[in-house]
């Protein structure tokens, strides 16, 4: 078992998530940052999917929500 995954936010729909963030926002900042980090050489544990129960989300994902 992997990750639970997600809808794409390039994908065509009425309205595109990545256009209703500002170009200027800290959110994008934050969606950088956490992508180009290894999150298990920075001390994150536990970052490898469990292969019992029902898929987790992806640490970068829970990270990205908390900062």
């Amino acid at each position: 078992m992997g990750y639970i995954e997600g809808t794409s936010r390039d994908q065509a729909m009425i309205l595109v998530l990545d256009e209703m963030v500002a170009s200027e926002s800290m959110v994008r900042v934050i969606d950088r940052f956490v992508e180009v980090c290894d999150l298990g050489e920075i001390g994150f544990a536990n970052i490898a999917p469990s292969q019992n129960g029902r898929p987790s989300y992806p640490p970068s994902v829970m990270t990205k929500l908390y900062l």
